[in-house]
C-alpha cells in the first residue's frame, strides 16, 4: 500500500495523516490536527497523487484504520487531487458527515478558470479554503453557491494584512487562521 499512516492520539480522538507527500505540508498539518485535537474531533486528511482504483482501496482501507481504533471519520480534508475521487464516488459512502478541502484548484489542466465547482454534485456541507484568491472562478461559482447556502463558503489563507492582529501587531498562526475558519464554519452548518 502507498505511502505512510502518522497517527497521533489525545484521549478517544485521533487523526490521521496519509500520503507519500506530506513533508513539505506536515508542519501546517501537525497544526491543524492539534486544532481538531482539542475540539474533540476525529478527522481523516490525505494526500492523493492520481485518480485511480488503487486510491478508492486506500481511502477505504484508511476508514477501516480509523474505525479499528473505535473511531467514526467526521470528516475530510483533501489537498490537492485527493478531492477529485469524491467527484466518482460520494463522500456519503465513506461515512463523513462533510468535506473540508484545502487549495483545491479551479483551473482546468489548460490554466483556464472554470465557471462551476464540481463540489456542487455532492450533498454534504463543504468549505473551501482557498490559498490564493485568483484559484477561484469569481462569478460562476459563487452565483451558484448563493442558491446551495447549505453547501459551501470561501476563505483565503493569504498572508495578508486581512490577517493582521491590529491589537497584537501580529500574524496569527496557520492553526489560529484555520481553526477560526473552520471551527466557525462547522457551527454554523450544524456540524458539531
Amino acid at each position: 500500500m502507498r505511502g505512510k499512516f502518522y497517527y497521533c492520539e489525545t484521549s478517544s480522538k485521533a487523526i490521521l495523516l496519509y500520503g507519500e507527500n506530506l513533508k513539505r505540508i506536515r508542519r501546517q498539518l501537525e497544526e491543524l490536527a492539534t486544532a481538531f485535537l482539542e475540539r474533540q474531533f476525529s478527522a481523516l486528511v490525505l494526500e492523493m497523487n492520481e485518480e485511480s482504483r488503487e486510491e478508492l482501496l486506500n481511502l477505504k482501507e484508511a476508514k477501516r484504520f480509523l474505525r479499528m481504533q473505535g473511531l467514526k471519520p467526521s470528516g475530510f480534508l483533501g489537498f490537492g487531487s485527493a478531492g477529485r475521487l469524491l467527484l466518482h464516488h460520494p463522500a456519503h459512502l465513506f461515512g463523513f458527515e462533510f468535506l473540508i478541502l484545502l487549495s483545491y484548484p479551479l483551473a482546468t489542466p489548460d490554466g483556464k478558470k472554470k465557471d462551476t465547482h464540481p463540489f456542487l454534485k455532492l450533498s454534504l456541507p463543504v468549505l473551501l479554503i482557498a490559498g490564493r484568491e485568483d484559484a477561484l472562478s469569481p462569478e460562476g461559482v459563487m452565483r451558484q453557491v448563493a442558491n446551495r447556502n447549505h453547501f459551501i463558503s470561501f476563505s483565503f489563507l493569504n498572508t495578508t494584512s486581512r490577517y493582521f492582529d491590529k491589537e497584537t501587531k501580529k500574524e496569527p498562526t496557520i492553526k489560529e487562521r484555520l481553526s477560526k475558519i473552520i471551527f466557525s464554519w462547522l457551527e454554523e452548518n450544524h456540524c458539531l
